[in-house]
């Protein structure tokens, strides 16, 4: 055969490659299978760290609950309708002050001395966190529960499209007489439902936690007084001055003192119809020459312990005392339990109101002068209260005075026991406390 011969054979067929893309489909296949079995254990773990860190935030977010309800139902000054102090701006809104109310006034009632109760029946509160603090809503009936304001349709969050944890706030009797079962109920997602969604097989739930504690209060008001004027010391009742015992069902004095009583001419006491007159004044009673004895009998604690309840407002004075200007900067954002750190002057003006009566105690001498008009109780080291005489109007305080010193009223005034009044005093001045070992984790 020649070489020619030997080079000449038939062409072969061309290679397409269509019989090798199915196994290279098939070995793609089995390797995302071995990587994704390899990275279950990665996948789990990632999940369980969400779910850690949903628990984690609703766990935050019920203990936040309970520190600010403790804190607020012991802060003196009102609160507005998103749960926050007030700003200047709401303080110099006259409309805006009036809606002002502290934490406690909002959430309790007092139908009785001893027995305070919720006002609402559901979550009374219900709070979000927001950029720099929680953002809250009261809830608008005594039956219906609150709901949590979306932080995305506040303009005090941020819109920044992540979940926020959130809290509510509820109120029931509690196992005693005299304490209150505070419940909080946080989610990690802040809505109705806390964000729960059964549809679909990705979702991760969102986080819930429920607390509990029991508060009790200290230091509160244990006995009004039973006198339109007690005073530890001489009492003089001027011309014109008269002291009422305002209300049927009363059966202390108008007047008690510790040393003597002086009545001048044109000055009047007056007490309850059909009871002697001499039952209206009641001089030398050595009980009332004891201010520490006088203390513990109202409040059941020491001057000391109540000045440093944070639930009072203090008053700081100047050199020569502080005057009716101090007083009112202090009520503004809605106070009415004020401890004066001074002597005080008040010069006429309104003070206080039958439904928001003042709890008023000055350290030093009180001196009114003018038209005052004043509901609530005055604790003072000394009283001095003159009234002109030609005046229209007269000066009138409705509610009690109790002073530790002397007590001295001349002129055109009014002093009347509303006892009716004084009662609106009661919880607004203790401090609420949580009870040791009250602390209940209720789970999700």
């Amino acid at each position: 055969m020649t070489a020619a011969a030997r080079c000449r054979h038939p062409a072969r067929p061309g290679q397409t490659g269509a019989g090798s893309l199915p196994v290279l489909l098939l070995l793609l296949l089995g390797l995302l299978l071995f990587l994704l079995h390899s990275q279950q254990a990665l996948i789990g773990r990632t999940r369980r760290v969400a779910l850690e860190v949903r628990g984690a935030s609703a766990h935050e977010a019920a203990e936040a609950g309970l520190a600010w309800a403790v804190a607020h139902l012991n802060h003196p000054g009102g609160l507005d309708g998103n749960g926050r102090a007030p700003s200047e701006a709401d303080l110099s809104d006259p409309a805006a002050a009036l809606a002002l109310l502290p934490a406690r006034e909002r959430l309790l009632n007092w139908p009785t001395p001893a027995a305070p109760l919720p006002r609402h029946d559901n979550a009374a509160l219900a709070c979000v966190d927001g950029e720099h603090d929680w953002i809250c809503r009261w809830a608008t009936s005594l039956t219906v529960a609150a709901t949590p304001p979306s932080p995305t349709g506040s303009a005090l969050a941020p819109a920044d499209g992540r979940p926020h944890a959130g809290w509510t706030l509820q109120l029931q009797a509690g196992p005693a007489s005299g304490t209150l079962t505070l419940r909080v109920a946080a989610c990690s997602h802040a809505s109705d439902d806390c964000g729960t969604d059964p549809a679909g097989d990705d979702f991760v739930p969102e986080a819930r936690r429920r607390v509990s504690t029991t508060l009790t209060l200290l230091a509160d008001v244990a006995h009004l007084p039973d006198a339109a004027l007690a005073a530890g010391g001489l009492v003089v009742l001027g011309s014109g001055s008269r002291v009422i015992q305002g209300e049927a069902g009363q059966t202390g004095a108008s007047v008690e003192s510790g040393a003597e009583i002086v009545q001048a001419t044109g000055s009047s006491v007056q007490g309850l119809p059909g009871r002697p007159a001499g039952d209206s004044v009641q001089a030398d009673i050595a009980a009332l020459r004891n201010p520490a004895a006088r203390w513990w009998h109202h409040f059941h604690a020491t001057p000391d312990l109540l000045r440093s309840l944070p639930s009072l407002r203090h008053v700081a004075c100047p050199e020569g005392g502080c005057t009716g200007a101090h007083l009112k900067a202090a009520v503004a954002d809605g106070s009415r339990v004020l401890w004066v750190d001074g002597s005080l002057q008040l010069d006429g003006g309104r003070w206080g109101s039958a439904e928001r009566p003042l709890l008023l105690i000055v350290d030093g001498a009180t001196r009114l002068r003018g038209p005052v008009e004043a509901d609530g109780w005055l604790i003072t080291a000394s009283l001095d209260w003159q009234a002109d005489a030609l005046d229209a109007a007269r000066a009138r305080w409705l509610g009690a005075i109790s002073s530790w010193g002397e007590a001295r009223l001349d002129g055109s005034l009014d002093l009347v026991h509303r006892p009716s009044t004084l009662a609106r005093l009661r919880g607004a001045v203790g401090t609420w406390t949580v009870l040791p070992g009250s602390w209940r984790d209720h789970g999700p």
